[in-house]
Order: C-alpha cells, then structure tokens, then sequence
C-alpha cells in the first residue's frame, strides 16, 4: 500500500507598499494522497500584472483537475506550463490588443508521499528538513545565463545591470527555460515547503526564513511571523508578498 502524508498549509498575501496586488496562489486539496498549489506573481513592469497572475494560477488549478489518469505528474506539470502560458499569451487589452502580461510561477504536487516542483521565472521553491534548509528552484534571469558562459568569459557591464531581468516568463509564448522535477523527492514527517514571490526573499535573507520556519507554533503562526518579520525589516518600501506554506504532519498507511 502506497504511503500516504497529511499536508496542512497555510496561504498568505501582503500588498506590502505597492499600489496594487499582482500576485495570486492557487491551490488544490484532493486529500491526503493529492495536494497540488501554485504562487504567481504578475510582472508589474508589463500591463495587466495581476489579470496575468490570475489567469495563470487559474489555468494551473484548472488543468491539474483534468488531468488525465495516464498522465505523469512530470507530464502533468509540463502540460500546466504551455496551458498557463497560452492562457496569459492570449489575454487581451480593453481595447482589443494583446494585453503583452507575464507572470512567473512556482508550484508543487505532492502524491503518495513524493514532492514535485515545476517553476518559470524567479518565485522560489525551499524545503526544510531538519537543520538544512534547501533552495529547490533556479532563477531564470540574466544571471543564469551569464553562468552558463564559459570560465573565461568576461562579461560586460551591461551585462552585470541586467543581470536580475527575467530570461523567462509565463506569456511569453513559447517558454524554452523553466524547472520541472522527473522524479519526486520522498517527503518525511515535519517537512516544511514554502513556495514564495520574491517579495520574501527580498525582505528576508534565507538565514532569517529558515529561523522563522523552524519555530513552534501553528503554520498560521508561522506566516505570520514571516509577514511580520518583512514590514519591520522593510517598513518603507515592500514588494508584494505571497506564499503557501505546507508542512508534513504524519503519515498515513
């Protein structure tokens, strides 16, 4: 009999000191065997960033619940990315144009016990277990191409000032660079996934998260910490924030 893990999360937002809300988080509880969320956060340099996160995290909901029963979770995820992508590809202006949105996403579905993680853009996946605290996703920004160049190459100042600019997006029309697990990692008792805009990792460095998320209390408790934690390190100027925070509570056989 496959194992079966308890997942209870919590879901969190913070309009920080923006105008405008452009995340949004998605989740699907099938139960103790299927449990799947995303974290979109709408480019606020493009148009339309909070109807891109929307259709996108939408479209992932959508999509996971018509999955098809021959359908791997790595194809599932897959099928999730050019299904969000289409969907923000196509969102109109009021005016009939293309809307020209993007969002990134970070997301996860946990079955029987196995993690897995799809991500375009530079929202974050980390798992605490223990005392190790693991960034699971890339950012998909100029940096990572500039990694990629060969030891020897010397790159340009230009270069270095666009380094945090996204290489890839959700509504981009075709996405070539995302993160997308092929085997699932085996998930244990007190587990804790948090997926996050990067208004958090801004906010906090990933010494301060791993303290927070290693506390007692409630994962309601814990979010808001977190939240809490951000608005005293950053009173003046604050990204948006989202997460979902998942913890492993015990198993089920």
């Amino acid at each position: 009999m496959s194992e079966r893990l308890r997942v209870e999360y919590a879901v969190k937002s913070d309009i920080g000191t923006r105008a405008e809300q452009q995340d949004t988080v998605s989740v699907f509880d099938g139960g103790d065997s299927f449990f799947a969320a995303a974290v979109c956060d709408g480019m606020g340099g493009l148009n339309g960033g909070s109807a891109a996160s929307r259709a996108a995290a939408d479209a992932f909901v959508e999509t996971v619940k018509s999955r098809n029963s021959d359908e791997s979770i790595s194809e599932l995820l897959l099928h999730c990315v050019d299904i969000m992508d289409e969907s923000v590809f196509k969102l109109k202006a009021p005016d009939g144009s293309r809307l020209d949105a993007g969002t990134t996403v970070v997301s996860v579905v946990i079955e029987n016990g196995g993690l897995y993680w799809m991500s375009v853009g530079d929202s974050r996946l980390y798992v605490l277990r223990g005392d190790e605290f693991v960034r699971a996703t890339r950012d998909h920004n100029y940096f990572l191409s500039l990694s990629e160049m060969p030891e020897d190459y010397v790159p340009g100042e230009d270069e270095v000032a666009k380094g945090n600019a996204l290489i890839s997006f959700i509504g981009m029309g075709g996405i070539d660079v995302m993160d997308v697990s092929s085997n699932p990692v085996k998930l244990y008792e007190n587990d804790c996934i948090l997926l996050t805009s990067d208004g958090l990792f801004k906010a906090l460095s990933e010494e301060i998260m791993k303290e927070i998320l290693s506390s007692e209390g409630n994962l309601n408790l814990i979010a808001d910490k977190l939240i809490a934690k951000c608005e005293k390190l950053s009173p003046n100027v604050r990204d948006n924030i989202s997460f979902v925070l998942i913890k492993i509570r015990g198993v089920h056989k």
